[in-house]
């Protein structure tokens, strides 16, 4: 079968991003937030999209959720991660892609550990 795959090597946290039960707020402050660290500590990364979890509700987007991968993460190649750390000994992963126009949960999140 024919696979994608993407490697993400670094995180820029957002420290002014708000959550609350199953939701993230992505304000304009954290946006703004968000791409001045990206513009100061990776220049010349490409964004591949965003994660967040969900402690205890299981692993979906919510309809906010939804509503900033539409609006901020709309490449194809743009993912969503969801963790529910509390699902399991291990949790539970959903990496969500956009398929054809719709956002779906067809694909697995495999972590390495990085070489130096």
């Amino acid at each position: 079968g024919g696979g994608r795959s993407l490697d993400i090597t670094d995180q820029v946290p957002s420290l002014k991003a708000e959550s609350a039960r199953a939701q993230l707020t992505f304000s304009n402050e954290a946006q703004k937030e968000f791409h001045e660290t990206l513009d100061q500590r990776f220049p010349g990364k490409l964004v591949v999209g965003w994660y967040h979890t969900h402690p205890g509700y299981g692993v979906f987007l919510s309809g906010h959720d939804l509503f900033i991968q539409r609006s901020f993460y709309a490449s194809p190649e743009h993912v969503a991660v969801v963790i529910d750390p509390k699902a399991s000994a291990q949790g539970d992963v959903g990496v969500f892609v956009w398929e054809r126009g719709e956002i779906s949960r067809e694909y697995d999140l495999i972590v390495y550990d990085r070489e130096d």
